[in-house]
């Protein structure tokens, strides 16, 4: 299937997102936070512990509506709709892609002229083959099972094809591109407690960063790493999400850092 557009800069919406581009290119950010109020809100969504926040972003309620159109204009429903729907967008390979059998509920069928699809990806980089890499399988239970053996010949070490929270923690543990001692916290945390009860999300700090940050900005040094991480703190005091809790659990772990009620 082809699918045809006109060059981007040609379309009527893209005049106008450059006009507003413009406009706000001269706005200095706190100044978007000051009007209207609840930017943090508006400007960020969350959903299976992953949270987009574009409220620090150059941007503000008016830049939605062009992108909008910019999509619309560039007839971007038709072909995601194909994708969704299992028709040959992979032209090269003429197949369907079904990426989204990965991300698919649990349980859910994706069938394609009778053809029972899953999604299997892998993460391990060049050194995978050596450090252990992972296999990632999303689709319906039955099919999965069927072809199970074939998934625990080629995993590098443990497999399960039903994970909860603490196993997943587990497979990252001993190393598989992400490796470190917070990788040991999270799963004593989740092992201990994989509701995390015992923690709201709201992550506190003690203290030290704040003046870490205050004398790099003193002795004119960036630090955007630090005073990111500072920031994602004192915004899950609002918060409150799933992610946040496992923060505040690792930080327990890592360092007795207890979550305060009122910060």
């Amino acid at each position: 299937m082809n699918f045809a557009f006109s060059p981007l800069t040609q379309r009527p919406a893209w005049a106008a997102l450059q006009a507003h581009h413009q406009a706000i290119a001269l706005v200095h950010p706190p100044k978007l936070f000051a009007h209207p109020p609840g930017r943090g809100e508006r400007l960020a969504v969350a959903a299976v512990g992953v949270c987009l926040d574009d409220s620090k972003r150059r941007i503000n309620d008016d830049t939605v509506s062009p992108l909008v159109q910019l999509a619309e204009q560039s007839g971007l429903r038709e072909p995601i709709d194909a994708m969704f729907s299992g028709e040959k967008v992979n032209v090269s390979e003429r197949r369907a892609v079904l990426h989204l059998a990965l991300r698919a509920p649990r349980g859910a069928s994706i069938v394609v002229n009778g053809v029972h699809y899953i999604d299997v990806g892998t993460r391990g980089g060049v050194w995978g083959l050596e450090h252990r890499y992972c296999i990632m399988i999303g689709g319906e239970d039955a099919i999965v099972q069927r072809l199970d053996p074939i998934f625990a010949r080629l995993a590098p070490g443990h497999y399960r094809c039903d994970l909860n929270l603490p196993d997943v923690a587990e497979v990252w543990r001993p190393g598989s591109v992400i490796a470190s001692r917070f990788s040991a916290s999270r799963f004593s945390a989740l092992l201990a407690d994989t509701g995390l009860t015992k923690f709201a999300g709201r992550v506190s700090d003690c203290g030290e960063g704040r003046w870490t940050i205050k004398a790099a900005i003193d002795e004119a040094a960036p630090a955007p790493v630090l005073t990111t991480a500072l920031h994602e703190r004192i915004s899950s005091r609002n918060k409150l999400e799933c992610q946040d809790e496992l923060l505040s659990a690792m930080r327990h772990e890592f360092g007795g850092h207890l979550e305060k009620s009122v910060v």
